[in-house]
Parts: structure tokens; sequence; C-alpha cells
């Protein structure tokens, strides 16, 4: 069995006008032998992006070897967060 530890670099509270409940992102940093960077952001929260959208977005790619680079994937989901089908992350 494998075991994985990582560590919380940074956290953002998103509040959505209509919304009852805020929406919590993180960026994490896999604590891996030194010179080892791996990055990746999670979310509390996901959307459907538009009515018109078949369902829930769920992104694709959530690590990076890069702090920058998490953190704008992060961003760019969590700007686009509307109040349409809004589902708990239960991995959060």
């Amino acid at each position: 069995m494998n075991t994985y530890l990582y560590e919380v670099v940074r956290e953002y509270v998103l509040v959505v006008e209509g919304l009852e409940h805020s929406v919590k992102g993180r960026v994490s940093r896999l604590i891996k032998d030194a010179g080892v960077e791996e990055y990746s952001w999670d979310i509390s929260h996901h959307y459907r992006p538009s009515e018109k959208a078949g369902g829930v977005y769920y992104p694709d790619k959530e690590t990076t070897n890069s702090f920058d680079e998490t953190e704008f994937l992060l961003f760019a989901y969590m700007t686009g967060f509307t109040t349409i089908d809004v589902t708990p992350n239960e991995l959060y």
C-alpha cells in the first residue's frame, strides 16, 4: 500500500453570489525526495458551467511540477464558478 503526504501550501475561499456557502480551493505540495516538486489542487465543490453544458465540470488536469501553474489552473476553475448543479467534492 502506498501512502502520500501533502502539505497545504495555500488555501482560498470563493464567495459566489447566490450560493449559500463558500467554495474552498487549495494548492498542495507532495512531500517527496529532495529536489522533486509536485503540486496539485483540489476544490470543495464542482459546478456545471452553463445551462447548456452536458453536466458538472470535473477538470482533467490537477497536478503540475510548478506552484504557479497549479495555482493558475485552480484560479481558472474558480473564476468560472456558477450556481448551477453545485456538487460537493467528497474527497476535499
